[in-house]
């Protein structure tokens, strides 16, 4: 498939201008007029690409997992392993992550994120046992609660170093397996859906 120069060129800019308006003001307070001046383009091209501001940020989450996919990482090694190296991964797009949860932009695509790996994730849950009902338990686990832990640490929300984190993941969730956790003293207001951190 051959790529337009010109309209990648004129996409990235938009996506760029924007980026960088978020720095100092929240989605809500920015215009098509303003993307548009920052950009040097006009409207009617910023309408050739976009229906509004939403539709270009949601562009630039919807590339930064394309991209993510397209690396292809196949995680490699034990369960540290894989949760170190999603936190490279990571690490690597934490300012659009930031804007995107600064901008309430970011709850579907953290789970779509780590969806990436679910697979590798099976194969390490796997070799610890052959429990089906624990490994999917695990699985959705990883997706959804450490992939918020992660998304904290790339944010900054957590003064962890990489390996500080990595070492609190696993022993969360590994620190069940012997002994099972009491849920008779949680109340229903406490039990949150991983959705709505993811």
């Amino acid at each position: 498939m051959k790529v337009d120069r010109r309209a990648w060129h004129t996409r990235r800019l938009l996506q760029d201008s924007l980026l960088e308006i978020l720095n100092d003001k929240r989605l809500e307070d920015v215009s098509v007029k303003e993307i548009c001046d920052w950009a040097g383009v006009n409207r009617s091209t910023f309408y050739s690409y976009f229906n509004g501001t939403r539709e270009l940020l949601a562009s630039l989450k919807k590339d930064m997992i394309d991209e993510i996919r397209l690396r292809g990482v196949e995680l490699s090694g034990d369960l540290p392993d894989c949760i170190r190296q999603i936190c490279g991964i990571l690490w690597e797009y934490r300012k659009l992550l930031k804007l995107l949860a600064e901008n309430d932009e970011l709850s579907p695509s953290m789970a779509e994120i780590m969806e990436l790996w679910k697979d590798d994730f099976r194969r390490v849950l796997s070799g610890w046992t052959a429990d089906p009902l624990f490994v999917a338990a695990g699985c959705r686990y990883l997706i959804c609660g450490s992939g918020s832990v992660i998304l904290m640490w790339t944010l900054g929300d957590l003064p962890l170093n990489r390996e500080e984190l990595v070492s609190r993941l696993y022993g969360m969730m590994t620190g069940g397996l012997n002994r099972p956790c009491p849920l008779s003293g949680l109340s229903a207001r406490k039990t949150v859906c991983c959705e709505k951190f993811t």
